[in-house]
């Protein structure tokens, strides 16, 4: 007897293409009823992977977020984004740590596939999101925030070394003789390193004179 593939039987039933239809765009609120257990995250996941626009998936705490993912991977073999919640409290201070890096990068990568080529490609959206109720409360930057803080550099472009290292101060980056931490940055002649929030490595901007190498 041949096996059978639990999640294929769940993709292949005609109530998963009737929930991606009635989930489109200016159809109104859904509701899919009698789920336990697992079977709300990997519905979620499937959803997910046969739809071609981010799914966000709510959770109630941020140790359930975590077996969500786990879930869902196991169903779709592929890990969906996570909007973690900050370690703060309420009217703290943020400071520029990782999590806050981690939430930048995923508002960033939302913002820059929006509309933008089929899943899989660079400039994809996330196809599954996973956030706690707490990690929604926090605010995240706006799209006209980044794109205000950001600055492209690119091969062959005019730029003052200078301004780059003004504009990096301004901002509040730590100058420093070697980068470790995001906020850092370093200049040694005609090449700047800078460790962005936005990556998750530094990099680094080697000039000839005023012009990007």
């Amino acid at each position: 007897m041949n096996p059978v593939d639990a999640f294929d039987v769940i993709r292949k039933d005609v109530r998963i293409d009737e929930l991606i239809r009635r989930l489109a765009p200016g159809q109104g609120p859904v509701s899919a009823e009698g789920l336990w257990g697992s079977f709300a995250r990997i519905l979620a996941g499937i959803v997910a992977d046969r739809a071609r626009r981010p799914l966000l998936l709510i959770t109630a705490h941020n140790d359930e977020a975590d077996d969500c993912r786990d879930d869902i991977e196991t169903v779709t073999g592929t890990a969906p984004d996570l909007l973690p919640a900050l370690e703060t409290l309420a009217g703290e201070e943020v400071e520029a740590d990782e999590l806050v890096g981690e939430r930048l990068r995923l508002c960033i990568g939302m913002e820059q596939g929006a509309g933008n080529g089929e899943r899989g490609s660079k400039d994809a959206p996330p196809r599954c999101i996973v956030a706690s109720i707490q990690s929604l409360m926090q605010p995240v930057p706006s799209p006209a925030a980044i794109e205000a803080q950001s600055l492209l550099i690119e091969v062959g472009q005019t730029l003052d070394p200078d301004q780059l290292v003004r504009r990096l101060d301004e901002r509040g980056c730590q100058k420093c003789d070697q980068v470790e931490v995001p906020g850092d940055f370093a200049r040694r002649g005609g090449i700047v390193d800078v460790f962005s929030n936005a990556h998750t490595d530094a990099l680094r901007v080697e000039f000839f004179g005023d012009e990007v190498e």
